[in-house]
């Protein structure tokens, strides 16, 4: 935890600098139709390393490259949602007993003089997980993840660039994105970031799928919307990853780069398995994105969930249901799988456009679920992710709009500290 302290002093230091600098600290309520302030917050410290992945390889040890672990500090390649529910978290602010998900990502490596690879450990390696609600004040209402879903969001076997809105790297959280690892200024205000956003759109009966993505699909970026064989809308989840005092470049390279016969370096990639005490995502759920509020640096005392901040909301958990309230809609044949030719095609139009909805990623070579989870092909995307962005004035407007999101995340990530 002295590393967690040190990070806490050195990120306090780097708000007061922003305020100083005049960036404005975004309101807790939010705008309607604000995609962008409709969320929660979660800030969880890298917790373990290991070659395991309990979604892509459960109970095979060993058998996946290198990942490196935040919230969950039991996950391993044996991990269920049963066991998730039985450990803590290193997720902070009174957190630990609420929020038992596991996040993970490919951990980093640094080449040595010799050519050989350094794992890297910092413990000052942190994740702050955005719960957001897609299409913000105007978009669907979301209900809670259903424990045990498993999804990930990026490709771990990218040959070539993925989409900016899916995978980005950046310095310090803003400015321009990159595809894959730069080269950062060295000092610690511009030390690597990485982004990475996950599928919110459920289809209501499979917690996994073959390839890990099936289940999900993205929603209509602008409304929030959900595709007709993907009817549940959940929170989008967002990964900000900080490698603090690490200025990246081509010394550095990513486990699943390491590990892949192309040694692309297109493969980063998440990994979320939700676990959580259902009074308190039922009490988020709906007291923070449903009725479209920011709720930053949520803590918990007791019985109530405190959001610390110029405007404190003060959730009671009593208030809320502790029983799981997802409700899996009657299952409909889903809408017929674009063509190979099809899908070449949209994906191309897809690639060339950052904002434009990402492409469903090949299965792996081994791929693996839980018996009882039936098999699904892999949905058509949405038309709508690619409507408007043809004309330059509606893209434009998308494009700032998302770059807008990054300037807040920035400085939500930077301002708010561990407690």
């Amino acid at each position: 935890m002295s590393g967690l302290r040190r990070f806490a002093k050195s990120l306090a230091m780097a708000g007061t600098a922003l305020m100083m600098l005049g960036f404005a600290v975004p309101a807790a309520h939010a705008s309607p139709g604000d995609a962008e302030s409709v969320f929660w917050q979660m800030l969880c410290s890298v917790d373990h390393f290991g070659p395991n992945d309990p979604i892509v390889f459960p109970d095979k040890p060993g058998l996946s490259h290198m990942h490196s672990f935040y919230g969950n500090t039991t996950t391993n390649a044996d991990s269920t949602a049963a066991s998730l529910m039985a450990s803590p978290s290193s997720c902070g602010r009174n957190m630990g007993s609420s929020d038992h998900s596991a996040y993970w990502i490919p951990s980093l490596y640094k080449k040595n003089a010799d050519g050989s690879f350094t794992l890297v450990k910092d413990p000052n390696q942190l994740i702050f997980v955005y719960y957001r609600r897609p299409g913000g004040s105007r978009g669907p209402k979301v209900q809670p993840f259903p424990l045990g879903l498993a999804m990930v969001g990026g490709d771990a076997r990218a040959t070539s660039q993925q989409s900016l809105r899916v995978v980005s790297f950046d310095c310090g959280g803003g400015g321009q994105q990159y595809p894959s690892i730069p080269q950062c200024p060295s000092g610690y205000s511009t030390s690597l970031h990485a982004e990475v956003v996950f599928p919110s759109c459920w289809d209501g009966t499979q917690l996994d799928s073959p390839d890990h993505m099936s289940n999900m699909a993205y929603a209509n970026p602008d409304t929030g919307a959900c595709p007709a064989d993907h009817p549940v809308s959940l929170p989008e989840v967002d990964f900000s990853i900080y490698y603090y005092d690490i200025a990246g470049g081509g010394q550095y390279e990513l486990s699943s780069q390491l590990a892949s016969p192309s040694q692309s370096r297109y493969t980063m990639h998440g990994d979320f398995f939700a676990a959580w005490d259902p009074q308190v995502q039922n009490a988020l759920v709906a007291a923070c994105l449903n009725a479209g509020q920011a709720c930053l640096d949520v803590n918990r005392d007791g019985g109530k969930l405190i959001v610390d901040d110029d405007n404190p909301i003060t959730i009671t958990l009593a208030a809320y249901p502790a029983t799981s309230q997802t409700v899996a809609p009657t299952p409909t044949t889903p809408a017929p799988t674009k063509s190979g030719h099809a899908r070449k095609a949209a994906h191309a139009r897809k690639a060339a456009t950052p904002r434009s909805a990402p492409s469903t990623p090949s299965a792996p070579s081994t791929a693996s679920t839980a018996s009882t989870r039936a098999a699904k092909p892999s949905p058509a995307l949405p038309d709508w992710g690619l409507v408007g962005l043809a004309s330059g004035a509606i893209g434009l407007s998308l494009l700032a709009a998302f770059q807008l999101r990054r300037r807040r995340r920035l400085q939500h990530d930077r301002l708010h500290r561990w407690e």
